[in-house]
């Protein structure tokens, strides 16, 4: 069976975050797993605190159909999950700041070849975590 990988924080999930899981598993049908970004990551390349732990994301996560394991990535080696599970296929969400180029160099000087590809944004004007968070504060302040 195909295997297929998907990255990313899943902070504040939302109906974008499942059609995009749901595109990515009808799409290439194989074996759908979610490495789940680690907390200081999040704040790293976020500049902001996760608004749930790695353990509840990980919990929302496994409760979407689609989605057949979530493993929580590494808190250095971002390649570290992707080399240990040797996907086909690496999806890559519309707005994620990985290169393809780059990343599929650096996989193939690690001996994986991976399709790599990069997936539509599912109404971006509403459904962008970072719009959610904003509407919620705008809603029931700070």
């Amino acid at each position: 069976m195909k295997k297929i990988i998907v990255t990313g924080s899943f902070d504040v999930l939302h109906p974008g975050h499942v059609k995009f899981l749901e595109w990515v598993k009808r799409k290439f049908k194989g074996k759908l797993i979610i490495v789940l970004a680690r907390n200081e990551n999040i704040e790293k390349m976020k500049g902001r605190k996760a608004v749930f732990s790695e353990r509840e994301r990980k919990i929302l996560l496994e409760a979407i159909r689609y989605v057949d394991k979530v493993i929580i990535g590494d808190k250095k080696d971002f390649l570290k999950p992707l080399l240990k599970e040797k996907p086909d296929v690496i999806v890559l969400g519309y707005d994620q700041w990985v290169d393809e180029k780059d990343l599929e160099k650096k996989l193939r000087e690690s001996g994986l070849c991976v399709k790599i590809v990069r997936a539509p944004a599912f109404n971006e004007k509403r459904w962008k975590s970072k719009k959610i968070i904003k509407r919620i504060v705008r809603l029931f302040g700070k």
